[in-house]
């Protein structure tokens, strides 16, 4: 019988969807995918679409979903984009209509503000002082 997921994690960046699926994973009635963040549903984002590794529902589950069944109730599928994409939810429930979602948000305000300290030290925000790269979005907003 194949594997086919009914639990899905949506949440924005930095909210905790990564320790949360960690501790997913510890249950013994639920076994996650073999890669966080596949992004499959996510058809209307396009750059997505493009990098994704598997293009059709046959693909994903046999990359990521290809081991044996055991006693397990729930299997696992969690991406921050499923809560931006428009269509995500949409095309779980109609891969499978029996699929629970467990949704993580978090305060917008704590949120950038951790979000912009993860962008700077990973070298892709250049401004270090979060009051003035917020400052800097209609700058930035009006540049390509």
């Amino acid at each position: 019988m194949q594997v086919r997921p009914n639990l899905f994690l949506i949440g924005g960046p930095k909210c905790g969807t990564t320790a949360f699926v960690s501790l997913l994973k510890q249950h013994s009635k639920i076994k996650w995918s073999k890669h966080k963040e596949i992004d499959f549903f996510c058809k209307d984002i396009k750059i997505l679409y493009k990098l994704s590794k598997a293009k059709n529902t046959k693909d994903y589950l046999k990359r990521y979903y290809n081991f044996k069944k055991k006693d397990y109730k729930y299997f696992g599928d969690g991406s921050p984009f499923y809560l931006y994409s428009n269509v995500a939810v949409r095309n779980i429930i109609k891969f499978n209509p029996n699929s629970k979602f467990i949704v993580l948000i978090r305060n917008p305000i704590s949120m950038a503000f951790t979000l912009h300290n993860m962008l700077a030290f990973e070298g892709r925000e250049k401004e270090k002082n979060f009051i003035k790269a917020w400052k800097l979005q209609k700058i930035r907003k009006k540049s390509k």
